[in-house]
């Protein structure tokens, strides 16, 4: 067996998205065959960049049709991870995979939907929530937890600084899921059940601009009168 995990294998894992600490911690094994953002990503130049430097495959998926059609195009493959994108994989896609993994801002049984870390904020949670599980079917937010870390939020830095410390704590959890599925080690999963309630709509992007934007979170928050 080679221990070495950054060592050549068989291209036969993709990831989709745009979180950076995931995304350089699942390419830090050498099978990656494609790098993939959807199309309303903003970073979508510099991820181009960051892959052309590692001699990576990169495409934008202009649409969930375009998405279906490149990925069943690549054939049977091993791993997805999915981590900051936009489309919702249709069931083919996901069998099309041995295993695909998201990574979830937010408590799953609580706390489901697109801006989970947002509705956090809006709420005052003292922690935020960092979930990684396994995508079984076409339902939101749903399937096996994989693993899951908190940490503190500050509400006197702004958001950029507290969604760092987001990052890196979903890149461990991504690296140690990683290591598990190159030494073929077991992964556990937990099954859990969604709280009456738990599915929350979108925050509009003018919000999330706002919150963006502010010096801190405490003044986006007494901005908004909450």
């Amino acid at each position: 067996m080679n221990f070495n995990p950054f060592a050549e294998k068989p291209k036969r894992s993709v990831i989709l998205g745009s979180y950076w600490r995931p995304l350089h911690e699942w390419c830090a094994v050498a099978d990656v065959e494609l790098v993939a953002c959807d199309s309303d990503f903003l970073g979508k130049d510099n991820l181009a960049k960051w892959c052309k430097d590692r001699n990576l495959q990169f495409k934008v998926l202009e649409s969930p049709e375009h998405m279906q059609e490149t990925l069943l195009n690549m054939g049977p493959m091993e791993h997805c991870m999915v981590a900051g994108f936009a489309y919702r994989l249709p069931m083919d896609v996901i069998q099309n995979f041995k295993g695909v993994y998201n990574m979830h801002p937010g408590d799953l049984e609580t706390n489901r939907g697109a801006t989970p870390a947002i509705h956090d904020i809006l709420d005052r949670k003292s922690l935020f929530t960092v979930q990684l599980h396994k995508i079984v079917d076409e339902r939101l937010d749903s399937g096996p937890i994989i693993s899951k870390i908190q940490g503190v939020m500050n509400y006197d830095e702004a958001f950029l600084r507290n969604h760092e410390r987001l990052d890196i704590m979903a890149g461990g959890l991504v690296r140690t899921l990683r290591q598990q599925l190159h030494f073929k080690m077991d992964v556990f999963e937990q099954a859990w059940q969604p709280a009456p309630g738990s599915y929350r709509k979108r925050i509009a992007e003018e919000l999330i601009t706002k919150l963006v934007e502010a010096p801190t979170m405490n003044h986006f928050l007494q901005e908004i009168g909450r």
